[in-house]
C-alpha cells in the first residue's frame, strides 16, 4: 500500500562545510542502495546573504518500495518521545497532505527533530484518498505508531 507518493530530502551546505561529508549525512537518512536503485543526489547552486554561494543537495524517493521503505526506517529510528511530538504538532501537515520535517543536520545520523536553522528538510507527500488533511493525519498517526 502506497503511504507516501514522494519524500524529499534537502539539506543547504555553506561554502566553509564539506559538500561530502554532508552529503554522507543526508545518504545516512536513507535506507536504500541509492546506485543499486538509480537514486541520485542532486546539487543545485544559489547565492545566500552577502552573496555566499551556497550549494543544495536534495534527494528524491518516488517509487512505492522506496517510500515505503524510508518511511519504516525512519519510524524504527524516532523515539517514542518523538512519535508522539511528531503527532501533536499537527501543523507539519498542510492543506495539501505535504507532512514536513527537519532534522538537526549537526547531530546526524541522530534524528533530532528542531523548527529551524541548520537542518535537512524533509517533505513528504502523503497518499491520502479521498485528499483530505484529516485523512492525511490518519495516515500519519498509522505509519508513527
Amino acid at each position: 500500500m502506497r503511504r507516501a507518493h514522494t519524500i524529499t530530502l534537502t539539506t543547504f551546505v555553506k561554502p566553509e562545510e564539506d559538500k561530502e561529508a554532508i552529503k554522507e549525512q543526508l545518504l545516512s537518512l536513507a535506507p536504500l542502495d541509492l546506485e543499486k536503485e538509480g537514486l541520485v543526489v542532486k546539487e543545485a547552486h544559489a547565492t545566500g546573504f552577502n552573496d555566499r554561494k551556497i550549494t543544495i543537495l536534495s534527494l528524491t524517493l518516488q517509487k512505492e518500495r522506496h517510500t515505503n521503505a524510508w518511511l519504516d526506517h525512519l519510524r524504527g529510528r524516532l523515539s517514542g518521545a518523538q512519535k508522539q511530538q511528531l503527532l501533536e504538532q499537527e501543523n507539519r501537515l498542510d492543506q495539501d497532505c505535504q507532512f514536513y520535517l527537519r532534522f538537526q543536520k549537526k547531530h546526524l545520523p541522530k534524528l533530532v527533530l528542531i523548527d529551524g536553522g541548520d537542518c535537512v528538510h524533509v517533505r513528504m507527500s502523503i497518499a491520502a484518498f479521498p485528499k483530505k488533511r484529516e485523512r492525511a493525519l490518519m495516515l500519519m498517526r498509522e505509519i508513527l505508531k
